[in-house]
């Protein structure tokens, strides 16, 4: 009993002792955690935090195909103390560290191309972001003067109306303006109505080649008029086509393709055409729509003369297998 005794007092008193150096380490520690004090001045785009804007130009024989315009107001961190001016410009002399930082080939875009309104933008005191907005854009009638494969436009904060305890971003004060141009002449998903032109009814002559082997089928099921013979590849992947019409036909207007069923649809090609089977001529990147069994390719100026058809096959439906039953070409 003793014993027991002794030892409850010892750990009551521990016990004690332990709230109390508690309380007065509580009573000594002090927190003063502050933040960036100096009001930040920035850009942000809705796209992502490297300050990016991502535009696609596709020049066909007929059109330029694109929207390049991007717009963005000025902002602060803290509540401005004052009415603030932010002042933007193009700075080409940040391409060449854009692209040495993310391994891009990107050109200048001709000053003459750009139209740049409101420059300088006003933040009013005890506001967050500017009552205006910076706005770049380039017509459709001068898309076609970007004929490199890709462009680059920094637009960055140069100067504020003020230094009293405010700065310009170190890491957000710069946007990117990014184009990439493409060629091609193949339609933006064709349907059966838009295709010209007849088919070609015979095909007994044709013959195809392919840089894969078939899991299942052959290429000659593509020729027989039959949706439900056809090769495939499994699991789908990238591979190359080639068609050897057999003889050289003029005024070829377009391309049909049938997948055996909507499962396996394709999404994407890129086409090529020749007349020796050696040299060859890129009609360009081919999207195609999947609202029917049959998908078309329909070229804006027709191929003179051709006589073989080579298709890239870019991205496809089924991740299981890439299959095609039927291969058809138009012609005028």
């Amino acid at each position: 009993m003793k014993y027991y005794q002794i030892t409850k007092n010892m750990f009551v008193g521990a016990f004690v002792l332990t709230v109390f150096l508690l309380s007065a380490c509580r009573d000594e520690m002090k927190y003063d955690v502050k933040g960036d004090t100096v009001n930040r001045v920035y850009v942000r785009t809705p796209t992502s935090y490297i300050n990016t804007y991502n535009f696609s130009v596709i020049h066909t024989p007929v059109s330029n195909i694109g929207v390049v315009t991007a717009k963005f107001p000025a902002r602060c961190t803290l509540e401005a103390a004052t009415d603030l001016k932010v002042t933007f410009a193009v700075d080409n002399s940040l391409i060449s560290a854009y692209n040495n930082v993310y391994s891009t080939g990107y050109k200048q875009v001709p000053d003459s191309l750009l139209s740049i309104v409101n420059t300088v933008l006003n933040i009013p005191k005890g506001n967050f972001s500017s009552i205006d907005s910076i706005a770049m854009s380039i017509t459709n009638q001068r898309l076609s003067y970007l004929t490199d494969p890709g462009y680059i436009v920094p637009i960055k904060i140069t100067t504020i109306s003020t230094t009293d305890n405010i700065a310009v971003s170190s890491n957000q004060s710069i946007v990117y303006v990014i184009i990439t141009t493409s060629v091609t002449n193949c339609y933006n998903s064709p349907l059966i109505g838009d295709m010209v032109g007849t088919l070609i009814t015979s095909r007994t002559a044709w013959t195809a080649t392919l840089d894969a082997t078939p899991s299942s089928g052959t290429l000659a099921n593509m020729f027989d008029a039959k949706t439900t013979t056809y090769w495939y590849v499994s699991p789908s992947k990238e591979v190359n086509l080639t068609v050897n019409l057999g003889i050289a036909y003029t005024n070829i207007t377009g391309i049909r393709i049938h997948c055996y069923s909507s499962t396996y649809y394709l999404y994407s090609l890129i086409v090529y055409t020749s007349s020796d089977g050696i040299t060859w001529n890129s009609q360009g990147l081919a999207t195609l729509a999947t609202v029917s069994s049959y998908q078309y390719v329909k070229f804006y100026s027709p191929i003179a003369t051709g006589k073989y058809i080579k298709v890239n096959v870019k991205s496809w439906k089924s991740s299981s297998n890439l299959i095609m039953a039927e291969f058809d070409v138009y012609k005028n």
